[in-house]
C-alpha cells in the first residue's frame, strides 16, 4: 500500500510525439462543419517552491481574436499514475470554443522532478505556480480547472484558497485519504480484506513511515473538510461501478461544497474506464458557460444532484427540528457534564495512543533486530 499511496507507476517515458501536436507541435481541428482551425502546443518548463522541475504544456488557437490576445483556459489536472498528456481527453473539446488548454506533470509523476507522489498535499503546491504563471503571461483571462482522481482532489483543495477560479470540473475525487485506505485495506473486492483492529496499527505505522518518506501528513489530505468554504463553481462526475474510490466520495463532496453554482453527474463506468460522451459534454458545457460567462453561472441540477439536495435538506430540518425545544437547566447541567467527561476521555485516548506509538516503536525494533541476529540459513536435504 505504501508504493501504491507515494510511488505508483510512473508515466515518464513518453516523447514529444506522444504529445499532442506530435513534434511539430501544431494540429488542427474542425467543429460542427466549420472551417479546421490551427493550434499549436508550448511546452515549458516551470519550477515549483521546493526548486523541482515542472514539465508543462499549453495548447493555444494560432489566431486569438481577442483585443488583448487572452483567451480563458483550464488546467488540467492527472491521476495519481498520469501525466500532462492524459489532457488529450479534454483538448479536442475544448480547443474549438476558443478555451486553451494548460497541462503539467506534477511533482513526482511523468517527466518532472521529485520522487514521490502525494495525492494532493504538494500537487496543490505544483497547481498554484501553474495558475501564477498564467495569470503573468497575459496569455489568459479567465481560469478554470478539470482534474481526475488525484487531479480532482488537487483541483477542489486549490479552489478552495483561490476564488478567483472560474469552476471546477472534479471527476471521481476521494473525500478524505485516511477514510479511502480503509476502505481498500479492508475491501475483499480489492483482493485484501484485512481484519479492523490489524488495520489501526498498520494505518499509524504509514502515517509514520510516509510522512518520513514523503514529506506529507495523510491526515492533512481532506478535501472535505475544506467544501464548506468554498464557492467555486463545481461539477462532479463518479461511475457509478467505481470499485477503487466508490461513489460516495463525490456525493459527500458535492453536498458539503458551500456553492450554490454545483452539479453532479453519475455516469457508467468504473474508476479508469473510458468516459462517456455526455460527460464530456456536461463538462464542456460546464466550462464553456463560467469561463465565458462568469463566476457565479448557476446551473441546473441533474437528478441525481436533485436527490442528494434533498436528501441533506431534510436531514438538517429533523437537526433543527430536534434542538429547537428550550432548554432546561437540568439539560444545561447535564451537557456540561458530557462535556467534562468527553475531555476526560479524550485525554486519557490521547495517552493511550501514545502509548500504543511506544509499544509499536518497541516492537519494530525488536524484529529489526531479530532479523539482523538471526538471518535466514538455506535448508539442507
Amino acid at each position: 500500500m505504501m508504493d501504491a499511496i507515494t510511488r505508483p507507476p510512473r508515466d515518464d517515458e513518453y516523447t514529444e510525439r506522444d504529445l499532442v501536436g506530435g513534434s511539430r507541435a501544431t494540429f488542427a481541428l474542425s467543429h460542427q462543419g466549420m472551417p479546421k482551425q490551427k493550434y499549436y502546443r508550448e511546452d515549458m518548463i516551470l519550477e515549483n517552491k521546493k526548486g523541482q522541475p515542472l514539465s508543462c504544456s499549453h495548447y493555444r488557437p494560432c489566431v486569438i481574436h481577442a483585443a488583448d490576445g487572452a483567451v480563458p483556459c483550464v488546467v488540467y489536472c492527472h491521476a495519481n499514475s498520469g501525466s500532462k498528456r492524459d489532457a488529450e481527453e479534454i483538448i479536442y473539446s475544448l480547443l474549438p470554443y476558443n478555451i486553451s488548454v494548460f497541462s503539467m506533470d506534477f511533482s513526482g509523476s511523468g517527466k518532472s522532478g521529485g520522487a514521490w507522489v502525494t495525492l494532493g498535499a504538494n500537487e496543490v503546491e505544483d497547481l498554484e505556480v501553474a495558475v501564477e504563471y498564467l495569470r503573468q503571461s497575459h496569455h489568459v483571462s479567465t481560469i478554470g480547472l478539470w482534474g481526475r482522481s488525484m487531479g480532482a482532489v488537487t483541483a477542489l483543495m486549490y479552489s478552495c484558497r483561490d476564488p478567483c477560479i472560474a469552476g471546477v470540473v472534479a471527476d471521481s475525487p476521494f473525500s478524505n485519504l485516511v477514510q479511502l485506505m480503509v476502505e481498500l485495506a479492508t475491501n475483499k473486492e480489492q483482493g485484501m480484506a484485512i481484519p479492523k483492529p490489524v488495520v489501526k496499527v498498520l494505518l499509524s505505522f504509514m502515517r509514520r513511515s510516509i510522512r518520513k518518506r514523503a514529506g506529507f501528513r495523510i491526515d492533512d489530505v481532506s478535501p472535505i473538510d475544506m467544501m464548506p468554504g468554498t464557492y467555486v463553481p463545481t461539477l462532479f462526475g463518479h461511475g457509478k461501478d467505481d470499485a477503487f474510490i466508490p461513489l460516495h466520495h463525490s456525493e459527500k463532496l458535492f453536498v458539503a461544497h458551500g456553492s450554490d453554482a454545483k452539479n453532479f453527474v453519475a455516469f457508467e463506468g468504473n474508476h479508469n474506464s473510458m468516459r462517456p460522451s455526455y460527460w464530456y459534454d456536461n463538462g464542456m458545457t460546464f466550462l464553456v458557460s463560467v469561463l465565458h460567462g462568469g463566476a457565479h453561472v448557476v446551473h441546473p441540477h441533474s437528478p441525481v444532484a436533485s436527490a442528494l439536495m434533498m436528501q441533506h435538506a431534510t436531514q438538517q430540518d429533523g437537526d433543527t427540528q430536534s434542538s429547537s425545544s428550550e432548554d432546561s437547566d437540568d439539560d444545561i447541567v447535564q451537557r456540561v457534564l458530557e462535556a467534562s467527561l468527553a475531555e476526560e476521555a479524550a485525554k486519557r485516548q490521547r495517552e493511550k495512543d501514545e502509548e500504543q506509538e511506544q509499544l509499536e516503536q518497541a516492537l519494530m525494533a525488536s524484529l529489526q533486530e531479530c532479523m539482523l541476529n538471526n538471518p535466514e540459513q538455506g535448508s539442507s536435504s
